[in-house]
């Protein structure tokens, strides 16, 4: 115990700051599933939202709302994909995963291009229900792995809890 504290107290204790200004928007390079992974150190469903959404945002799919909510029914959606408008900077790999997850089999949005507005291929919630959350540890992953490449992790968060865990089990097992 003694000796964690001592190491917290040296590597990773929070450096003590002054005022901090706000930032409406993400840092340059980072979308929004990494700031908010950063801010919590797990890649959560929130993250992944807002990944989501940010692509929507900048014409790589379109989300569409297809029949609205009703008294016992929750809406339905499809998404679009429209490919990467001109000029664009290719995706992320978690960016590409997410899409590759979402339109399997359509290539990566770097791969295609659309005229603007036009939908390349189109799936619905009921077409990814059973099969898009076999991709969200993949997700995760280059998301860890993006923000390791960019130093802003010495090393993956994920990766480092389950050392301590396992050595917490183990230094349990030894001590009964």
């Amino acid at each position: 115990g003694a000796g964690l504290l001592r190491r917290w107290r040296k590597q990773w204790r929070d450096p003590a700051t002054g005022p901090v200004g706000v930032q409406y928007e993400p840092p340059a390079g980072l979308g929004p599933a990494e700031v908010g992974t950063l801010v919590d150190n797990t890649p959560d469903p929130r993250d992944l939202m807002a990944m989501h959404v940010d692509l929507a945002v900048r014409g790589v799919i379109r989300i569409r709302e297809t029949s609205p909510a009703g008294w016992l029914s929750r809406p339905e959606y499809a998404f679009d994909l429209l490919g990467v408008p001109a000029g664009a900077a290719g995706l992320p790999e978690s960016e590409q995963r997410l899409s590759a997850g979402l339109f399997p089999g359509a290539g990566t949005p770097s791969e295609v291009a659309a005229e603007r507005g036009t939908a390349l291929r189109t799936v619905t919630c009921d077409d990814l229900r059973d099969r898009f959350h076999t991709h969200l540890p993949g997700i995760r992953s280059a998301i860890f792995d993006r923000l390791v490449a960019d130093d802003h992790y010495r090393e993956r968060p994920d990766r480092v809890v389950s050392g301590y865990v396992g050595a917490a089990i183990g230094a349990g097992v030894l001590f009964v």
